[in-house]
């Protein structure tokens, strides 16, 4: 009697183990699914709007050397003066003034964030 209830009680954990590794497995599936499709190499939360800086300096560094001017002024939100500060003394740019948020209609290029 003992053996049969010992059986059948080892017979119903297997069979519930077996279920949670299944789900188990779906779970991970989902997991890395959600995972691949929300990833973010980009930029992180903090630093959002200034994700696209580089690029912006990339292309004004491009427009130069087509450009007959010599120096290119830059009108931007404020949001953006640290970053393009820091883009413009780490990578020396020469050519780019110091960007002003307040002469916005003097400028050659802008820089604004969608709410200006």
């Amino acid at each position: 009697m003992f053996a049969v209830f010992l059986s059948s009680t080892l017979v119903i954990l297997y069979n519930e183990v077996r279920i949670f590794k299944h789900l188990l497995f779906i779970s991970a599936i989902f997991v890395v699914v959600h995972f691949s499709f929300t990833v973010n190499f980009n930029y992180v939360f903090e630093w959002k709007a200034d994700a696209d800086i580089k690029a912006a300096i990339t292309e004004l560094k491009a427009k130069q050397n087509v450009s007959e001017k010599f120096n290119i002024t830059l009108g931007i939100s404020p949001e953006f003066d640290a970053g393009i500060n820091f883009y413009r003394s780490t990578q020396i740019i020469t050519s780019l003034n110091r960007p002003s948020s307040k002469q916005l209609l003097l400028n050659d290029y802008f820089l604004l964030t969608p709410d200006v």
